[in-house]
């Protein structure tokens, strides 16, 4: 195993991606996490609102997620950050 991370519990999980590094992940109400795909450590946690009913799309370094309650949550995927 290169590493091991803990992360949200959750009911569902709607997708996990990687792009530029990182592993984005969409995962029920425990919301949308980015993590760093070399070393495991988490470089971002948002809840949303309702539950994720998409996997994240991404287009150019923007993120969609779209939730149960119809909210469309947009994020921005910084080179930095990993």
């Amino acid at each position: 195993i290169h590493f091991q991370t803990r992360l949200p519990k959750a009911s569902t999980l709607t997708g996990l991606h990687y792009v530029n590094g990182v592993l984005l992940l969409a995962a029920g109400k425990s919301g949308f996490v980015i993590v760093n795909a070399s070393t495991g450590k988490p470089v971002q946690a948002t809840s949303l609102i309702g539950d994720a009913i998409n996997p994240p799309v991404i287009s150019n370094n923007n993120i969609a997620i779209l939730s149960a309650d119809g909210y469309l949550s947009m994020f921005s995927l910084i080179n930095d950050s990993v």
